[in-house]
């Protein structure tokens, strides 16, 4: 169910979303510029539909966003009230669902203040989406080779994984710690060579 409603819905939606930007905006000139590109595919249906089908793409658009944002948000707070809850002295402090809730407040809270921050230095969406995608690769590269570790070390041998899953778990880890690794060199390359 996982790969059918995010992954394959989430590729359909965003081929629709190239579709109407190379069958509308293309032939008519209009580039979108990478800040303006919702306001710019909003134009599309505004064409047709007049500016209810403005803002009926911007709702859509929205509700697309906000529904994967709130489940990525409410997944997370739930695994990780539950880790915490079940696994850690401190975690008794609070009830399941208060930890939920802080956890699920204090996530919102971030999102806001990173959003006003990128707006207040004119990082454009975009890049705000490239440097999430940068702290998530970073955070792979501990998390992939850490579950491995731990699968093998503290699962009965029953529940291990079995040689497919290990393969693919070590070159998933190759991979982001790759990634990391270039990714730190040549941001120091960059700052002791481009100084010299």
């Amino acid at each position: 169910d996982q790969v059918l409603f995010f992954w394959l819905l989430g590729s359909f939606t965003m081929f629709l979303f190239i579709f109407g930007a190379l069958a509308v905006l293309h032939p008519i000139g209009l580039v979108p510029d990478r800040g303006s590109l919702v306001w710019d595919l909003a134009s599309i249906l505004e064409e047709s539909m007049g500016t209810s089908g403005r803002y009926l793409f911007l709702v859509v658009g929205m509700a697309a966003l906000f529904s994967t944002q709130l489940g990525g948000v409410d997944g997370g707070s739930r695994i990780f009230s539950d880790l915490l809850h079940t696994n850690f002295k401190f975690g008794k402090w609070f009830k399941l669902e208060q930890w939920y809730l802080i956890l699920v407040s204090t996530t919102m809270i971030i999102g806001t203040f990173s959003v006003w921050f990128f707006e207040q230095y004119d990082i454009a969406g975009l890049d705000f989406l490239f440097i999430s995608a940068l702290i998530g690769g970073f955070a792979m590269a501990v998390y992939v080779p850490l579950l491995l570790y731990m699968n093998l070390t503290y699962l009965p041998k029953s529940a291990r994984p079995g040689w497919i899953n290990i393969f693919f778990m070590v070159i998933a880890s190759a991979m982001y710690i790759g990634f990391a690794g270039y990714t730190i060199y040549t941001k120091v390359a960059d700052v002791f060579f481009s100084s010299a």
